[in-house]
């Protein structure tokens, strides 16, 4: 039992010797509690480290083994730092990517520290939480996701729409090769996180309790890790540029506009790269 903890989400470090526990508080003063796993009989709670300000993570992932040259696997944490337009809490943000060092967690160092290696943050998303990171080409790249969208922060999704962002959550391709200064080279975008297109749903039903529909990426997966190919295997309908819907059919309703964007929003994230 780890105490006064109140999980969220874990990874494991590459040689499985190290969890990393994210928790449900997110906000200033919010902990990471690694776990030491060298007997899975007997876990050891190592030192928590309280982030006193960014690198605060909804979740995240470690660098697998030859991801970065001459980095070892395992002592660089990506940290989906999760933030919402407007004060909301634990997401406080900012939204994005914080790269930080857990070598001294990794190598099991006395009065161990987590070190600031970089930051990237967007505004037009919310709620950033899967880090990914894959080679494409030889490449090292994060592929972000965010939960929400800018539809969760203050305003709700009109506002989100008169500001320009995405009403939903997409995918980054967010390249490391330096990664003191990390860099979004593509944006994953279906038809239904075009900015363009966010007024469409404005008339949208809620779902069962009063929500807005979201219809985020919270989660994307490869094939390989180490051998992806983005062009091959993302079946999209945009990636940087808007596709023309359908013309509405008369008398179609609102809830079959919905299932109508539902099914144009249906990709396949296959083999990032072969």
């Amino acid at each position: 039992m780890l105490e006064n903890s109140f999980g969220h989400q874990g990874n494991f470090a590459p040689d499985g010797l190290t969890f990393y526990l994210t928790q449900m508080n997110r906000g200033i003063g919010g902990y990471l509690y690694p776990v030491d796993l060298t007997d899975p009989s007997n876990p050891q709670m190592l030192p928590p480290w309280q982030f006193l300000g960014d690198g605060r993570s909804h979740e995240n992932w470690l660098n697998p083994k030859g991801f970065l040259p001459g980095v070892p696997a395992g002592t660089r944490l990506y940290a989906g730092q999760p933030g919402l337009l407007g004060n909301t809490g634990s997401s406080i943000g900012p939204d994005g990517l914080v790269i930080e060092d857990v070598s001294d967690y990794q190598f099991r160092r006395p009065n161990p520290q987590i070190r600031i290696i970089s930051k990237l943050f967007w505004d037009d998303q919310g709620q950033a939480e899967q880090m990914l990171p894959v080679k494409i080409k030889g490449r090292p790249y994060i592929i972000s996701t965010d939960e929400s969208g800018g539809a969760a922060g203050a305003g709700g999704l009109r506002a989100a729409c008169a500001r320009g962002a995405s009403a939903g959550g997409y995918p980054n391709v967010i390249d490391v090769s330096d990664e003191t200064h990390p860099k979004i080279v593509a944006k994953i975008m279906l038809e239904v996180s075009l900015p363009a297109n966010c007024s469409l749903m404005l008339n949208d039903p809620p779902d069962a309790g009063g929500a807005i529909p979201n219809y985020s990426a919270e989660r994307c997966t490869v094939e390989t890790r180490r051998r992806s190919n983005l062009r091959q295997d993302c079946r999209l309908h945009a990636l940087s540029q808007a596709v023309s819907r359908p013309r509405q059919r008369q008398g179609e309703s609102q809830r079959s506009q919905r299932s109508q964007r539902q099914r144009e929003g249906r990709a396949r994230v296959g083999d990032l790269d072969r």
